[in-house]
């Protein structure tokens, strides 16, 4: 027995999210919601599938609303969602025939209107749901006709599924078919040129050739990832650490293994990532107990699984319980041993956690072997041997045999002991697993001396022999020891660092109070000595006047030497300025181009709709005006937004507004629009410092943002003094904003989200206020929120390059030569 190691290779998940106040505001949402169209199902929808992880009874009760009401609209669509989600809460009920007759329905909904996507989201929910019954084969065939069926330019779907299917065949120890399948992710991400999906797939590359036994190409890969990421706050990058780190263990190399999980905690902890923690802990504690060091492993395995269960890890918690139980095996602690196991055990039923289960079927095996129990230790020994030959688990499987090896050799069966430890053996030695090597030697050295088999007794020792010396020489203690002194010694410098910063912003604050005093002095003395000096001037004037009208003459003919001088000195510093002004310019020129740069490509908005243009025309050369255009799988989102200030300043924040929503939509817990705006007012608030003082900048940004669900032809809309207009035959739609921005506000109110059921040929308007806000010539009248409808009603039926142009004369028209633009101006169109 020995303990595990955690592996990374497929993206950690994050906290538990909070999905109360998503449902609170969907549930507000549906029942106010008047009409029964095709949007109060989709609503319905929406709601149920956020309560199959808080309320099942709720999720079951929505639902069969929303298959009612479809069923009621003939909504086919509507249809087939509700019987998809039907057999999702069939699934986690374990009702699995229930499950696959409505998984079926959706199917033969999805193939009668037609409809690929749906099709593909289908075949995708049955194969998860064959993957967590275990039925591989299922699974498989399910991913790849749902594989089939993505268009060649949805990169994302694509991914995922090239993913999901290599992490199948890993899981089922096809790693030759798993190396195939990441091959293909990698082609895809290098054609597209995208390389956050290529470190996973990279990283699971490396996981199947260790797998293999293939160490030294596993290290190469893992090295690759440290060197293609450049950003050392990095969850690739972490998980490359990590992974080297547990081959380094393998090896017997502690020092080294010790010095990769220390750079693995250190990233981590910059990410704030506490799984992550959690598991290097756990890795940390295995070099300790491999040292015997049983007061530091027990001291890592407390904190690993205390964040464990904070984040509700399950797979580390149930392998930190494992662990646990192993050290106090190896304590002779069996009473404390086992109650971790058992809880282990009740956990690993939970979640289907196969490799867990081999280690916690040997541990049970061990407890029952010491207390003579045989029947009960042979059994587990077993039954995790079959386990780990069913997955084809080289590692566990070695664990087995080294278990089996040792029950019978205290039992006196030595020729079964013996053929036991040499299959441990062969497979430890070629995986390159030393502490494996090791246990077996010394088993097979004891039971062929009690064979009287010397030459072999021997040969074993001597490999013992050697495996013992380089896994417990003083070295490695010795350096492992300087290694967390190191470590340790750093995060204290840390912490003094953290105080010596509050510390020195403290004295700068007294230091800028007394600068201030000393300031203010200097100027009210400065204006006494002023005040005097003009009293006493305007008493010498009256005397030297008569003296001063002689020497006018000389003074005139001296001051226009000076201008003379002074016109050089001008025309100089004319140049100079007019050299600053041109560089300053390049300067916003070169910024203008990074600011187009964030912009959508135009290419991409021709995929997503019929028609469209953009109206983008800056106050100056760069502009804090932005549109922003992203798909998420099935969700089309679009922001407008117009921040604080223009020029440079405003530019800056569009910038922080565009990195902003590329990070929140990308955020598995966001949901609506609403939740979008107040994540981005958070933000905001916390990046420029806004705590509500009434001394404080108010900058930000007003801003519109709309989701289009494509598959349902659904909008949702929320906008921060930004509305949006639909044009529906001549008919205007008008959506308002919540009253407030994108900032720290007096009257600070939840944002609102407003849901519509989109129809083809629609027009939809995002703009922000600089066109309808511009003055008229001389006369000082704005263009007007009503002329600006009118103008839109005009020209919603022509194409959209025309309306473009016809938005442009007209504004030319409106300032005529006298008037100068007074803001950035966007309006966007877009046909659906």
């Amino acid at each position: 027995m020995k303990f595990v190691y955690a592996l990374f290779f497929i993206t950690l998940a994050g906290g538990l999210c909070a999905q109360t106040e998503t449902i609170d505001s969907l549930k507000n949402t549906v029942e106010n919601y008047q009409a029964d169209d095709t949007v109060k199902v989709n609503l319905m929808q929406d709601l149920a599938e956020e309560f199959l992880a808080e309320d099942m009874e709720k999720a079951i009760e929505w639902t069969s609303k929303s298959i009612k009401l479809s069923e009621k609209l003939s909504y086919s669509l509507g249809f087939f969602n509700g019987w998809l989600l039907k057999g999702s809460i069939s699934a986690q009920q374990s009702a699995n025939d229930s499950a696959i007759l409505y998984f079926n329905k959706a199917v033969g909904i999805a193939k009668n209107i037609n409809n690929n996507s749906a099709l593909y989201n289908a075949y995708n929910q049955i194969g998860l749901f064959f993957r967590q019954n275990e039925q591989f084969d299922s699974t498989l065939h399910y991913y790849e006709k749902a594989l089939n069926l993505i268009d060649e330019k949805n990169s994302d779907d694509r991914f995922y599924l090239l993913q999901q299917i290599a992490v199948v065949h890993y899981n089922l120890g096809n790693f030759e078919t798993t190396i195939e399948f990441v091959q293909k992710g990698i082609k895809l991400s290098k054609q597209i040129g995208e390389t956050d999906h290529r470190m996973g797939f990279i990283n699971l590359m490396a996981a199947s050739l260790k797998r293999k036994g293939d160490i030294d190409s596993a290290l190469y890969y893992f090295r690759q990832i440290v060197e293609l990421t450049d950003d050392e706050e990095n969850f690739d990058k972490l998980s490359a650490y990590n992974n080297i780190a547990n081959i380094y263990g393998d090896r017997g190399n502690y020092p080294k293994a010790l010095d990769y999980y220390l750079l693995t905690l250190k990233t981590a902890e910059k990410l704030e990532h506490e799984r992550a923690m959690s598991v290097t802990y756990n890795n940390i504690a295995i070099v300790y107990y491999t040292l015997k060091d049983y007061p530091q492993t027990i001291k890592y395995l407390q904190k690993s699984l205390s964040i464990s269960q904070k984040v509700n890890d399950k797979p580390n918690i149930v392998n930190t319980m494992n662990n646990i139980g192993e050290l106090y095996l190896k304590q002779d602690s069996l009473v404390k041993a086992l109650k971790y196991y058992n809880e282990a055990s009740k956990i690993i039923k939970r979640i289907k956690a196969p490799y867990y289960l081999t280690h916690n079927l040997l541990g049970k095996a061990a407890i029952f072997d010491k207390q003579n129990i045989n029947d009960s230790a042979k059994h587990y020994y077993n039954e995790a041997l079959e386990l780990t030959e069913k997955l084809n688990a080289r590692e566990e499987r070695a664990d087995s045999h080294i278990g089996l090896a040792e029950f019978y050799l205290k039992r006196g069966k030595y020729e079964l002991s013996s053929k036991h430890a040499e299959k441990a053996f062969q497979i430890a030695r070629e995986l390159g697993k030393v502490e494996t090597i090791r246990e077996a030697a010394g088993i097979l050295h004891r039971a062929n001396a009690k064979l009287v088999k010397i030459q072999e007794a021997y040969k074993y020792l001597k490999v013992y022999t050697e495996m013992n010396d380089s896994l417990l020489n003083a070295d490695n203690t010795k350096e492992i020891t300087q290694l967390e002194m190191q470590y340790q010694h750093e995060k204290e410098l840390q912490e003094i660092e953290a105080q010596e910063a509050i510390r020195e912003a403290q004295r700068q604050k007294e230091i800028a109070r007394q600068k201030g005093i000393r300031n203010a002095f200097i100027v009210a003395f400065v204006l006494v000595v002023f005040i005097v000096v003009l009293v006493v001037r305007y008493s010498r004037q009256k005397q030297k006047a008569n003296s001063l009208l002689a020497y006018q003459k000389a003074e005139i003919e001296e001051k226009n030497e000076e201008l003379q001088q002074l016109m050089g000195e001008i025309s100089r510093q004319k140049d100079q300025i007019e050299s600053s002004h041109n560089q300053i310019t390049d300067s916003i020129r070169y910024a203008e181009k990074i600011q187009n740069a964030l912009f959508p490509i135009h290419a991409d908005l021709k995929q997503y709709f019929k028609d469209f243009f953009i109206y983008y025309q800056p106050l100056k050369i760069v502009s804090g005006d932005f549109y922003w255009v992203e798909k998420v799988h099935n969700h089309l989102l679009i922001a407008v937004a117009d921040c604080t200030g223009h020029g440079v300043p405003g530019a800056m924040m569009s910038m922080l507004g565009i990195s902003y929503l590329n990070d929140i939509t990308r955020q598995p817990e966001v949901k609506m629009p609403e939740q979008v705006l107040e994540k981005m007012r958070n933000r905001v608030k916390r990046s420029l410092h806004q705590t509500g003082d009434v001394r404080e900048a108010r900058d930000g940004m007003d801003l519109a943002f709309i989701d289009i669900d494509v598959q349902r032809n659904s909008l949702n809309f929320a906008g921060a003094n930004n509305p949006m207009i639909i044009i529906r035959n001549g008919e205007v739609i008008e959506f308002e904003p919540d009253k407030q921005p994108i900032s720290v506000y007096q009257k600070e109110q939840p944002f609102h989200s407003q849901s519509f059921q989109l129809k083809k040929d629609d027009s939809i308007y995002l703009f922000t206020d600089g066109y309808r806000d511009q003055f008229k010539g001389a006369e000082g009248k704005k263009y007007g929120k009503k002329r600006f409808l009118e103008l839109l009603i005009s020209i919603h039926t022509k194409p959209f390059s025309y309306q473009k142009t016809a938005l442009e004369k007209e504004m030319q028209q409106w300032m005529g030569e006298k008037a100068n633009q007074i803001d950035d101006i966007l309006v966007t169109g877009f046909k659906w």
